[in-house]
């Protein structure tokens, strides 16, 4: 069963919010914060980590070192999520978006593992993509 996680950047406080919950009403996620949620991003943990073990979550800045077959270029990129899919966009080609489940497992290979890292976040280490986001 695939472990459900979250975690929220709070933009006012230039900092993780520790104080949150998710509750499940119907179909619907309900985010519980004792304050307003403007600013805040909840991002979702993909399920997936990177070469040293670390959880991969929405907003995760990766260096990718592995041009897997000629496919996917190396290179830094954010994970997001788009079309019912996690993802990553590269941070200096945002018009190249693949998916992240493709890119870093093999359902074919258990033990493949590419050099995937996690260097920073989008919130926290924006330099690393050459922009703000």
């Amino acid at each position: 069963m695939k472990t459900i996680k979250f975690r929220a950047w709070n933009d006012s406080k230039k900092d993780w919010e520790g104080n949150f919950s998710i509750s499940r009403i119907g179909s619907f996620l309900r985010l519980g914060i004792s304050q307003s949620t403007e600013g805040i991003h909840v991002m979702q943990y993909t399920g997936l980590n990177d070469k040293k073990g670390k959880e991969i979550y929405e907003g995760d800045i990766l260096e990718y070192g592995e041009d897997y077959d000629n496919l996917f270029p190396e290179g830094r990129y954010v994970v997001g999520f788009e079309n019912g899919e996690f993802t990553m966009e590269k941070s200096d080609d945002m018009d190249l978006c693949l998916s992240l489940s493709l890119c870093i497992s093999d359902q074919h290979n258990p033990g493949y593992a590419p050099d995937v890292y996690i260097i920073g976040n989008k919130f926290e280490n924006s330099e690393l993509l050459g922009a703000t986001i």
